[in-house]
């Protein structure tokens, strides 16, 4: 299997696991809407507390009797969860105690969020090792040197760059990539200074080793 094969499985990969984790996500939520609405309002996204919070506290009731360094120290206990904010313990509790969640059958609820919990955490860690992967990888290329050069281009940037466009060697000026972003040339007039702007994979291009080099 070659290079390019290599990283078009891992790339098809990684966008399944990542659809397989929205749907996951929004299953999570579907139970929350109806057994602790509040939850998204102190969490609007999947952080690390807020899976710490779904392992060790998915309910209200699970949470009402309980003081915020109660909290802290319960969350500290899960794997990668270093430093609970206190603040959004305090505010967990205010929100439990004002929930409109249902009361009735928490303890199936409990166990469903623990199951699908579960399947997201394993889904996000599959995600990170196919990153990874895909990083070695885009670190054997010519491009990769280009484009970590640039300040601000990380791993994960330049592994979505690529993805997109393939080698460089495929084109052999930086309009074929700057049409195929949908992009156009300006004239850039600042000062003393005229040109044209240039993009970023432009530069890459025109930065390239010669062939025989």
């Amino acid at each position: 299997m070659t290079k390019l094969s290599m990283s078009l499985a891992h790339q098809k990969a990684r966008s399944k696991l990542t659809e397989d984790l929205a749907s996951i996500k929004n299953r999570i939520i579907r139970w929350l809407d109806r057994y602790f609405p509040e939850f998204t309002q102190v969490f609007p996204g999947f952080g690390k507390m807020a899976l710490a919070t779904l392992e060790k506290t998915p309910l209200p009731t699970d949470i009402q009797n309980k003081t915020a360094e109660e909290l802290v120290f319960l969350y500290r206990q899960v794997k990668g969860m270093r430093a609970p904010q206190l603040s959004k313990a305090k505010l967990l509790i205010e929100t439990s105690i004002n929930s409109i969640g249902v009361t009735e059958g928490t303890q199936m609820a409990r166990q469903k969020i623990a199951t699908l919990l579960r399947q997201y955490c394993l889904l996000e860690s599959e995600i990170e090792s196919v990153n990874s992967q895909l990083a070695e990888m885009a670190k054997t290329t010519m491009e990769y040197d280009l484009l970590a050069s640039v300040p601000g281009l990380g791993d994960a940037t330049i592994v979505d760059l690529l993805s997109q466009v393939g080698s460089f060697s495929l084109y052999e000026n930086p309009r074929q990539l700057i049409k195929l972003a949908g992009l156009t040339l300006r004239e850039n007039s600042s000062g003393q200074h005229k040109g044209q702007k240039r993009s970023l994979v432009g530069l890459c291009l025109m930065n390239r080793p010669k062939e025989g080099m």
